[in-house]
């Protein structure tokens, strides 16, 4: 089971100096960990997604080649645990936060700690830099990572880095993002059919998809995907020869000015697998016996069904094999909404996101991976953010040794969260520097959206009923002769702790000016 549990960062280019709590040390639930971190706009949640997924694939690297040296330009330090054992990462560049005199050049590495207790102290306080705790120091290659890291947004410019991952990388980028600079939501739907393939063969495929359609979208039961065929006279005749893909991929000259499209794939599987490239050839002349006709097109069609399963788990990797060869074309992903058929391009930005996202991640995950995720409720219906995390906690329960850590800033997905297995992370600008505050989290599930408001994110609607309550409390406090002045003054500190944003037109404002007023006095 991984559980992230810490992290703390130095000089960093735009979270600074930062540190932070996600799950606690004895965490032992028995679901997914979610990690939700809140805060306004600027205040750094996608770096920090990003931060952490750098690092960890970093350490990667670094454990899986022969890199010797990190390209780490800041300090850190992270704990979390990996079934029975707790690791530290620390750079000893950490000391430079504390020991102004020490230079750059005298300060290097990245030590590794199995099992340490948590008063432990690892550094000499002088030069030369050396780990105090020997036994528990560990070499790069005993060290336990998660599985995998994943990352998962919606938005055309998320922070997360751009990887054309492929199957079994440390680091998979699960976004629009088809390069390091272009974001293409069609390019996103292509990956979605990808995506499906890839999940279709796990276990739990179908109750999974059911969950996400029938149950959170109230879609019906009902997903294909639909190609059409380009070049159907030499690919789909029944007889495809290798003379035939030769002449198609090398000998185009005679057709064409310019190389096709799909010789870079072809290229590739006749130097690194000519049996699969036989496989493909046979597929292709099983597919030409069941293409349909396409009106006033010579291409003709076929329909991969994901509920029914008209083609089996081998035969979905060679499509996308054609794919690549360009062979094929997807026409569309089909969903029914209320009795009508349509493209999922079609259907809302919302019912497009949580379908892409969440099949994205479930086409990937392994138990005991880091799931990241950029603001999932952009787009998303406030009933379906208040059903967010709990989808999420169903349909990967399999995967309980997952963590997901969510960037957020939404009050609603703040209300799904169950206490046993979540944690709250608030960021703030305070003067220009970032703070980092784990929040001792209340039983928020289930709450309100003004006490969600009010009590999470300090924020004071018009007339909010906790500030009333609040308010009533203190004032019936300093009304009673019986209260002590400690209590009074507790809650009046609470008040001016939440930051509240009052309109100078609320009467609220003026009564906790008030008593801010009355604090400062007193």
């Amino acid at each position: 089971m991984f559980r992230l549990h810490s992290f703390k960062v130095g000089g960093h280019p735009q979270l600074g100096s930062l540190e932070m709590e996600f799950a606690p040390i004895d965490s032992k639930s028995k679901e997914p960990f979610s990690s939700v971190i809140i805060g306004m706009n600027g205040t750094g949640k996608s770096f920090l997604l990003r931060t952490i997924t750098d690092l960890f694939d970093e350490i990667y690297q670094i454990q899986n080649s022969d890199k010797k040296r990190d390209r780490i330009p800041y300090t850190f330090h992270i704990k979390y645990s990996l079934g029975k054992n707790t690791y530290d990462i620390v750079s000893s560049k950490m000391l430079m936060m504390l020991h102004k005199s020490i230079d750059r050049k005298d300060v290097h590495g990245i030590y590794y700690f199995k099992n340490l207790s948590a008063d432990e102290k690892l550094f000499n306080d002088k030069l030369p830099l050396e780990p105090i705790v020997k036994s528990n120091q560990i070499d790069v290659a005993e060290l336990e990572l998660p599985s995998q890291a994943l990352a998962s947004s919606t938005q055309l410019n998320d922070r997360f880095r751009f990887k054309k991952s492929i199957e079994g990388d440390f680091y998979q980028y699960m976004g629009v993002k088809r390069s390091a600079q272009i974001a293409s939501t069609k390019s996103f739907e292509r990956n979605t059919a990808g995506y499906l393939y890839k999940a279709a063969q796990k276990e739990g495929f179908l109750r999974n998809i059911e969950r996400v359609l029938s149950d959170f979208l109230n879609f019906e039961k009902h997903l294909k995907i639909r190609y059409s065929t380009k070049y159907k006279e030499v690919f789909f005749s029944g007889n495809v020869t290798r003379t035939d893909l030769d002449n198609f991929f090398n000998n185009y000259q005679e057709r064409r000015k310019t190389e096709p499209w799909g010789k870079w794939k072809y290229d590739q599987l006749v130097k690194e697998n000519p049996e699969r490239l036989e496989r493909i050839m046979n597929f292709m002349d099983r597919l030409s016996n069941v293409l349909l006709h396409k009106k006033r097109s010579p291409a003709r069609w076929f329909i991969v069904d994901l509920i029914e399963r008209n083609i089996d788990n081998r035969d979905l990797e060679l499509i996308e094999d054609l794919d690549d060869l360009d062979v094929l074309v997807m026409d569309r992903i089909e969903v029914v909404k209320s009795g009508k058929s349509m493209s999922l391009s079609q259907t809302s930005a919302g019912e497009n996101h949580i379908v892409m996202s969440l099949l994205g991640i479930l086409a990937n995950i392994k138990d005991d991976s880091l799931i990241l995720i950029d603001e999932p409720e952009i787009s998303l219906h406030p009933n379906w953010q208040m059903k967010y995390v709990h989808l999420l906690k169903q349909m990967f329960k399999e995967e309980y040794g997952c963590h997901f850590l969510i960037a957020s800033h939404s009050h609603f997905i703040v209300s799904d969260l169950e206490k046993e297995s979540s944690s709250i992370i608030s960021m703030k600008l305070d003067d220009g520097k970032l703070r980092a505050e784990s929040l001792s989290q209340p039983e928020t599930f289930g709450w309100s959206a003004e006490q969600v408001l009010f009590d999470v994110f300090n924020v004071a609607t018009s007339r909010n009923y906790y500030l009333n309550n609040l308010l009533s409390d203190i004032l019936e406090l300093m009304a009673d002769e019986d209260s002590s002045n400690e209590e009074i003054k507790q809650k009046i500190q609470y008040l001016r702790s939440l930051n509240l944003n009052l309109s100078v037109e609320d009467p609220m404002s003026e009564i906790v000016e008030a008593l801010f007023k009355k604090l400062d006095n007193a």
